[in-house]
Parts: structure tokens; sequence; C-alpha cells
């Protein structure tokens, strides 16, 4: 009788069909999770990312709107080159890291970042890439 090992844990599997993988349903488990862990790297990074700027910005402004410098949020760990979407006013645009936005605001050598919560009258907006307009 030729025995296999788990896929997961290389122990040797006794018990069960002949072409069994795994010896418990834990290692199963934990082989799989590492599988989508490894194929989902770079999502997951991404994903680490925008939660960390969502986090920060609800420190920073907990009512849901204010100015705070932009420096402060960099000590913080911010990456403003991360955003979920944007939206457009007459003033500017608002970056968003899921329900929180930001719009960097330079006076003089200040440079600062107004902060709001997402409201309902705002409508998602969408930005093309090879026309470089938004719709």
């Amino acid at each position: 009788m030729i025995h296999k090992t788990c896929l997961a844990c290389n122990t040797k599997i006794i018990k069960g069909r002949s072409d069994r993988k795994f010896c418990s349903e834990s290692c199963r488990a934990t082989y799989n999770y590492n599988l989508r862990k490894v194929k989902n790297n770079g999502i997951t990074i991404h994903q680490e990312i925008l939660k960390k700027n969502n986090k920060i910005l609800k420190q920073l402004v907990p009512n849901g709107y204010g100015t705070i410098r932009k420096n402060l949020a960099s000590e913080l760990g911010f990456n403003f080159n991360y955003f979920t979407h944007f939206y457009k006013t007459n003033k500017g645009i608002y970056y968003f890291c899921y329900d929180f936005g930001f719009q960097p605001i330079t006076k003089g050598s200040i440079e600062k970042m107004l902060v709001v919560q997402w409201q309902n009258y705002m409508e998602r907006q969408q930005f093309d890439p090879w026309s470089r307009v938004v719709k």
C-alpha cells in the first residue's frame, strides 16, 4: 500500500480514500487559504493601503468634516497615491478612500487637506484614462 503525504503539513495519510490529498479539514483549509493569499497578493496589498488611509482620515476627522495638515497625515502613514473613487466639484476634486475623502489645499507654503465624509447627494464619477475626461 502506497502512503501519500498531506499537501499542507507533509504527514503521511493513512486513513481515507486513495485519492485523498489532506490529512484533515484544517490542513485543507490552510492550504487553500495560502494558495489564494499568494494569488491575490497584489489586490490584498492595495486593499490594506486603502483601509489604512480610511482609518487615518477617520482618526483625524471623527466628525466627518475638517481641515488637517498634509504632513500630519503623511507622518501617520497616509499614502496619497491610492483612492477608491473621486468626486469633482467647482472648487476641485475630492479623492475618496471608501467613505472618507480629501481635497489637497495649498495656501502659500502650507499644504493642507480638506477632509469630508461621503454624503448621499454625491455621485460616483468615473474617469476614462484614454480620454482624460470625467464622465
